[in-house]
């Protein structure tokens, strides 16, 4: 089995995606902010890609999981942004982008700590719908 036929290749996600997802305990989320984490407010379409699609390998991780752009609802406290930027993968992202996302930006699954797992259709983009931006050190 060569490794894209267990990828799923549908063109209605802007990525692809393993075989069953998003879970089915994923849908379409309200109109709300969602927070990305980046390294810079010159933003480009890095900035919004999964591990998966990074390049970077699963460890320990469930795919489905690793192959989505991890978000996290507003109002997620500056404490918790802080802790995380402990991560080594997350230490150089200073910049907080305010996404605004709708039910026709694709699917999520909110899980704990405020964290999105969100899967974007083809014709969302994330950079287009960028609210507004601050850095870490003037989140409040």
């Amino acid at each position: 089995m060569n490794s894209k036929s267990a990828v799923a290749t549908s063109n209605k996600w802007r990525e692809n995606l393993p075989p069953n997802c998003p879970p089915k305990d994923a849908g379409p989320l309200t109109p709300r902010l969602l927070l990305r984490l980046t390294s810079s407010s010159s933003f480009t379409d890095d900035d919004f890609k999964s591990h998966a699609a990074l390049g970077k390998p699963c460890l320990g991780a469930k795919l489905c999981e690793w192959s989505s752009c991890s978000m996290f609802l507003e109002g997620t406290s500056k404490a918790q942004l802080d802790d995380l930027r402990k991560y080594p993968n997350l230490r150089s992202k200073n910049v907080v982008a305010f996404v605004k996302i709708d039910s026709a930006s694709g699917e999520g699954k909110v899980s704990t700590g405020r964290h999105v797992d969100f899967w974007m259709y083809r014709s969302f983009s994330p950079r287009d719908n960028i609210d507004s931006w601050v850095t870490v050190d003037d989140y409040k």
